[in-house]
């Protein structure tokens, strides 16, 4: 992945606006995009997987053994996960290196969960995060995860999706 750090604007210009055809393009590039829109109220998000097939979410719960992601994956409590809190609420990309600094102090505080995440970043290969807020209006963010994932991203990441306007 090395080859394309330099390349993340040329890349995300390429990846255009809209987010579906833009998530199969980062696809190739190493990167699982993700869009969460947050409700009315701004209390919790709605988490789609954009890169992934329909199915993911029961795929995970029958991996992990866990049964009810996919029911928790459409409202998911904001001030919950750190980096969704920090782009919604703070407006503010930046880079996530496992999925403990992502989520903060709910994983962080359970030792034996935040083992249980790890080992699931792991087996799925998703590495490190970036997320930024989309658009100007403060209602919806995009998390960018994978292997090519890093913190040089994080710029080029966050101009694309302030760029973007969402339907």
């Amino acid at each position: 992945m090395l080859g394309i750090v330099g390349r993340w604007e040329e890349i995300l210009a390429q990846a255009g606006g809209d987010v579906h055809a833009a998530a199969r393009l980062l696809k190739s590039h190493g990167l699982h995009l993700t869009l969460a829109r947050a409700d009315p109220q701004g209390a919790s998000v709605r988490v789609e997987i954009l890169s992934l097939h329909d199915g993911l979410w029961a795929q995970i719960e029958r991996r992990l053994g866990v049964a009810g992601l996919a029911a928790r994956a459409a409202a998911v409590p904001v001030d919950r996960v750190a980096a969704l809190e920090a782009a919604l609420r703070a407006r503010r990309a930046a880079y996530y290196p496992d999925p403990v600094a992502f989520v903060g102090a709910p994983l962080r505080e359970r030792p034996a969960l935040a083992a249980l995440a790890r080992r699931a970043t792991d087996l799925f290969g998703l590495g490190g995060a970036v997320v930024a807020p989309v658009g100007e209006g403060g209602r919806a963010v995009l998390v960018a995860v994978g292997p090519a994932a890093g913190p040089e991203l994080v710029a080029p990441f966050a101009s694309w999706a302030r760029g973007l306007v969402l339907d």
